[in-house]
Formats: C-alpha cells, structure tokens, sequence
C-alpha cells in the first residue's frame, strides 16, 4: 500500500494530527518522506495544513473525504452486484487539446468499473450515468460524449460482447493474491485499528481496476470473491469498541 494512501486512512479517522504524531503511526517512514507525502497530497487538495506556532498539523479536507467515500462505495458495489441485464456505454471523441481532460476521464471511467470495448468505447454492468455525468460536466466535455442504454442482449451477441473486453485479468488477480497473502497473516495476529484500517482501503482500491462482472459471468480463475470475503474478516477489526 502506497505510503500517500496509507496518510490518507491516518487521517480521515482524525480531526488533525501534527507531523511527528504522523511518524509515529507511518513505522519505517522517515519525516521526509512522510512530508514530501503530505505536500503531495496537499497540493491534490486532500488534505489541507495549519500552523501553530512552530508546528505544522495535518487534516483530511472535505475533497479527501470524498475521495476516500468514492473509493470504498466500490465495496458496496460489489456486495450489491445483482446485475438487472442492461449495459450503460460510453463514447467519446476528446480532441488532443483537451489531452489531460480527456486521460482524467479515461482514468475516471476505469475506476468506476468501466471495461474498454473498442477505441472509445467503454461499457460497464451497472449504471453509473449519474456519476458519469457529474465528470463530463465538471471536465466540460459534454460535447465529446454520449452515453447510451443498452437493454438485455442475446445469449450470443453478450458472448461476443465479453470476448471483446479490454481488461488485464491477469494483472487483476495478481493483486487479489497479494492483498489475500497479507490481509491471511493480518488475522493471524488479531490485532485492531489502523492496519486493518489500511487493508480494507486497499481492498478498495483493487476494486478499481475490477469491472465488477455479473457472478454469472466472472472468469474461473477470478479471485474477486475469496479477496471480499477476507475483507468481510477484516472490517470488525477496524475498530476495537
């Protein structure tokens, strides 16, 4: 887990914390590199400083949150996973001068479960139309996209549809291991709070790279559902009441 991500839970779970109570919390992480980490994320608008005397103390910011709300609503995509047949599409056409609005985007899209059909074309099981409209009018590329309804298919026009997926399931499954090797010692060793804390972010963040397919049609090898139910074993341990 990235040390940037790791601030980020640190954080959302306090009002502010100073800069060597950080420390203290981010072991093996010296005070420069956790600096430079938050200046980062300030500069995201994530988290926001404040100065007291000759300290400086750190705080998640309402933009933060919302990051970090976006990211574990993934999880409760995947627990309400009944797909109802349909697709929502998007397309677009985002000119080489709008390049950064049109690689946010992109990377917006991926995030929110979209799979890579053909050149622009992107598609996703659930609908996501009114998150995706909140993007294209926030990137004002309203002109550049169109996103379409798709009602149920034929049995063969879907099977064509799957094939022609753009995902790297490999890739997927690589971090699904990596996540279920760490998060197995984890419970071994019964502990409670920040690290658990950590795990169940990071699950969310794998998520992102997941199209979340219908349980009918995930892959054999698809380790999505033994990584939810690790997290399931995880999040009690959250917090200690």
């Amino acid at each position: 887990m990235s040390i940037v991500d790791q601030l980020m839970v640190l954080l959302d779970d306090q009002d502010e914390l100073e800069i060597n109570e950080i420390k203290k919390s981010m072991h093996g992480k010296s005070k420069q590199v956790i600096s430079s980490s938050l200046g980062r994320l300030c500069s995201r608008g994530w988290v926001k400083k404040r100065h007291k005397k000759s300290k400086t103390f750190y705080g998640i910011s309402s933009e933060g949150r919302e990051e970090i709300t976006k990211n574990l609503d993934r999880i409760r995509q995947f627990e309400k996973s009944n797909w109802d047949g349909s697709f929502l599409t998007v397309l677009f056409n985002i000119p080489e001068k709008m390049r950064k609005s049109r690689d946010v985007f992109r990377n917006e899209l991926t995030e929110l479960g979209f799979a890579k059909l053909q050149g622009d074309l992107w598609i996703t099981f659930w609908d996501k139309r009114e998150v995706v409209e909140k993007t294209i009018s926030k990137l004002k590329i309203d002109s550049h996209t169109s996103i379409i309804r798709i009602p149920k298919l034929s049995s063969s026009d879907l099977e064509e549809l799957l094939k022609g997926l753009d995902w790297d399931e490999t890739e997927l499954n690589n971090r699904y291991k990596e996540f279920i090797s760490v998060g197995q010692k984890f419970i071994k060793t019964k502990k409670y709070g920040f690290p658990a804390r950590c795990l169940v972010y990071e699950y969310s963040k794998i998520l992102a790279n997941d199209p979340i397919f219908p349980k009918e049609f995930r892959p054999k090898n698809y380790l999505g559902k033994k990584a939810y139910d690790l997290y399931s074993k995880i999040r009690p341990h959250c917090y200690k009441y």
